[in-house]
């Protein structure tokens, strides 16, 4: 199953949160969040069903820069050696590229970030608020939102969801968090 979800762009660049700059893959979801903005991609959009059994309750971590290496792959899959974890990416006009995958919580735990959400019925029409446009752009890039955003919030100081405009449900979504106009 080919990706071009270029989940990389929405982790952390800070060093002191490591868990931060990977991606949780769950067997529902696949999360990058750098705290400004999360983008959720379902996992059946990406892997196999074989890959999807495969993984284990807690979720994988892949580092960002192994995303950032294996996102345009023709078709990516997680399998265990030994006793780990490898995620691999095949190309069809170059080598194929294998990683390890941590589980979810050895080298620490990526944050809930379901409670961030805003539940959908309590998403109202937007307030004038700001948001960052490289951070909005980087969202839509990682999320494959070529066709726009489609933004719903629930308050001035709560998430922005974002949603590929086009797209219906079981799609890839996004959070960005809005920032304060004076």
């Amino acid at each position: 199953m080919k990706t071009n979800y270029k989940l990389h762009l929405a982790t952390s660049k800070d060093k002191l949160r490591p868990v931060m700059q990977s991606i949780l893959v769950t067997k529902e979801n696949i999360v990058a969040t750098d705290a400004h903005i999360m983008a959720v991609v379902p996992t059946a959009l990406v892997f196999n069903e074989a890959s999807i059994e495969l993984m284990p309750d807690k979720g994988l971590l892949i580092d960002a820069q192994i995303w950032k290496a294996i996102y345009s792959a023709d078709s990516i899959f997680i399998y265990l050696e030994g006793n780990g974890y490898k995620i691999a990416g095949y190309f069809k006009n170059k080598p194929s590229a294998e990683f390890r995958a941590e589980i979810n919580g050895e080298i620490g735990n990526f944050p809930n970030w379901h409670q961030v959400i805003p539940a959908e019925d309590k998403r109202e029409p937007m307030p004038v608020i700001g948001v960052n446009a490289k951070l909005l752009m980087n969202l839509s890039d990682s999320i494959d939102a070529s066709n726009g955003l489609k933004l719903e919030t629930n308050g001035s100081q709560k998430g922005i969801i974002a949603k590929p405009i086009g797209l219906d449900t079981g799609e890839p979504y996004g959070l960005i968090m809005p920032i304060k106009i004076n």
